[in-house]
């Protein structure tokens, strides 16, 4: 088993043991989401389009591909980004994206 194969698997079972349910959340606020993003990066966001739209396909994820997608992201010394992108467009999975990065191994 790989290691990022074990890591997915303790997150699920964190998850699953979790009992995390749906919340209600603040509006999206898309402006704010480009802003703090560009504020981390340290530079504009060239093809927000693309941005926003790689953000939606990672919160619409199920449960082992969120995870995988966290871990990879972790991989590439990008999760403060996926932080950022889940806290504005799937608020309700910024807990369930701290359980993963908590058992993922900085990249």
């Amino acid at each position: 088993m790989s290691k990022h194969m074990r890591y997915l698997l303790v997150a699920a079972v964190l998850f699953a043991a979790s009992g995390c349910s749906a919340s209600e959340a603040a509006p999206y606020d898309e402006a704010a989401h480009r802003a703090t993003l560009e504020k981390t990066l340290g530079h504009p966001v060239s093809d927000w389009p693309t941005v926003l739209q790689l953000s939606r396909e990672t919160c619409a994820y199920d449960e082992k591909r969120f995870a995988l997608q966290i871990a990879v992201n972790a991989d590439r010394g990008m999760l403060d980004e996926t932080r950022i992108d889940v806290a504005y467009v799937c608020p309700d999975r910024s807990a369930e994206l701290e359980r993963i990065s908590a058992v993922t191994p900085p990249g």
